[in-house]
């Protein structure tokens, strides 16, 4: 990095710097990576390099869903920002990726009375959520869900 640094090379300091966050991510040091994540974005989109912006902004995603960096956040915020920035390049994969990001934050953001019930919401909708499995367990965690939202699979 040292080298991009000297050279003024933004998309090379950028590459350097998604590395590092990915090898923070593996160390368990998320705040870190969310740090030079952000770092990393802003030069890739000065370089004007549309993949690697995507590929940092589809890190960021889980990064900033799991680390204390910066403090509370809207995930939904940042899934929406990568579906915008993906449907405005033409890429499927990140695009669904955005959304289920967002499907993500939506099922763990609940805070509700007892048991954790499980309650349906289109991210893309201002309606509230709606009821969707109850019961007297106390803990259920969805493990998975299908594109079409016709199935769910949880365990309690």
């Amino acid at each position: 990095m040292r080298i991009r640094r000297e050279l003024g090379d933004p998309d090379g300091i950028a590459r350097a710097l998604f590395a590092r966050a990915g090898v923070e991510w593996f160390r368990g040091h998320l705040d870190a990576s969310a740090r030079t994540l952000e770092e990393a974005l802003t030069l890739a989109r000065g370089s004007g390099d549309l993949i690697l912006e995507g590929q940092i902004r589809n890190q960021m995603l889980p990064t900033l869903g799991l680390s204390r960096h910066g403090g509370r956040r809207d995930l939904l915020a940042g899934g929406r920002e990568l579906v915008e920035f993906a449907r405005a390049h033409g890429n499927l994969m990140m695009e669904l990726e955005g959304l289920r990001g967002m499907a993500f934050a939506q099922a763990h953001a609940s805070d509700r009375d007892g048991a954790t019930d499980l309650f349906l919401k289109d991210v893309s909708d201002t309606a509230p959520e709606r009821p969707f499995y109850r019961s007297s367990v106390e803990f259920k965690a969805p493990t998975s869900w299908s594109a079409d939202g016709k199935w769910v699979t949880l365990q309690q």
